[in-house]
């Protein structure tokens, strides 16, 4: 990420903020080894990590992370992916997204980034916050089918 920021500052490549950062990836002007994706679930568990172009997932099983499965997306899943996240416009996702379980995301390009804790809140249901909600969950949806050999939820 420091040799991507360095690169990046010589060739005068500046974020204003998250959505223009996504646009700027989704266009080439940013380099897509600039996205990095961390993604930790609990019950059943898991750490998935996005960084460029390779994507790696550790289940937590039996009390400890099981061994990392790293793989390398095409560029058509990249896309699919960069799109998603624009379209989602995550500088937009409440504070309070609904998971069935704890979940931290956290989405990050260049300098600009966004964490968000999803969980079961007291009064917030999967309907609450509508298409920010669904936005949310095709991320995390699609991220997990790029690297989970099988759906875990």
């Amino acid at each position: 990420m420091i040799l991507v920021l360095v690169v990046a500052t010589a060739l005068s490549i500046r974020a204003k903020d998250l959505p223009d950062a996504l646009e700027k990836l989704a266009s080439g002007a940013i380099p897509i080894e600039a996205l990095r994706i961390t993604e930790v679930r609990e019950v059943p568990g898991w750490r998935l990590q996005l960084r460029g172009r390779e994507i790696t997932v550790r289940q937590f099983e039996k009390g400890r992370y099981g061994a990392a499965r790293t793989r390398r997306l095409d560029s058509e899943e990249l896309r699919t992916l960069v799109k998603l996240l624009r379209d989602a416009d995550p500088a937009t996702f409440p504070k309070t997204l609904y998971t069935p379980t704890y979940a931290d995301f956290r989405v990050e390009i260049l300098n600009r980034s966004l964490y968000v804790q999803a969980r079961p809140y007291p009064g917030v249901t999967p309907s609450t916050h509508g298409a920010r909600q669904l936005a949310f969950d095709r991320v995390l949806d699609y991220l997990q089918r790029l690297a989970l050999p099988q759906p875990l939820r």
